[in-house]
């Protein structure tokens, strides 16, 4: 019950499942061993929430939301803080989120090229120390989205097309399709947060 779209899907260590509604917006849960959904948080900074990733400890999530720029939430207080960063550097336009070897990697198309970025965090885990370019490559990616990271590979969509439709669904007049490209790519590139 209340759901009204659904972007993301996590799950945590413990099985919990958390859903992002990037409309309600609220962040959902379904605990492990229940069978329906409760509302688990919302915030004024939930606006357009897209991507989560859960820390291997299970007591931190990162969200990002499209136009608020990415938030750390208490898994276990439901505390929402949005992760400070230098001026010099945006933490706004991030779809896809990934947790990696102590760093958020994330698919961030809200900037002009689109671009994959590793954030590298301070020790506390809300402060983005530095942004390290991970691949940027319009030609290939003109509209990066989502991916998945798998050992210490990231594979994301590169073209996912979704700008050139409507929110109805249909396609918008005189756009011209391209086939669908997944990308994979090394995290082990750069100085990886070290």
């Amino acid at each position: 019950e209340g759901l009204t779209n659904p972007r993301m899907i996590k799950i945590a260590p413990n099985g919990d499942v958390y859903v992002s509604d990037s409309e309600a917006p609220w962040i959902f849960r379904l605990a492990i061993g229940s069978d329906s959904l409760e509302r688990f948080v919302t915030h004024p900074l939930f606006r357009s929430l897209q991507g989560m990733a859960i820390t291997p400890d299970g007591a931190t999530m990162y969200v990002a939301d499209y136009s608020h720029g990415l938030l750390s939430i208490s898994l276990v207080t439901r505390t929402v803080t949005p992760l400070a960063a230098p001026r010099t550097m945006t933490l706004l336009g991030v779809d896809g989120l990934y947790w990696h070897r102590g760093s958020l990697v994330g698919v961030q198309n809200g900037v002009i090229p689109a671009r994959v970025v590793r954030f590298c965090l301070d020790s506390s885990g809300r402060s983005v120390q530095r942004l390290e370019m991970l691949d940027r490559n319009p030609a290939v990616a003109d509209e990066p989205t989502l991916g998945a990271v798998v050992g210490d590979s990231l594979f994301y969509v590169a073209t996912s097309e979704w700008e050139k439709y409507d929110e109805n669904g249909k396609r918008i007049a005189n756009t011209r399709l391209s086939p669908v490209t997944v990308l994979g790519m090394s995290l082990d590139v750069g100085s990886a947060c070290r």
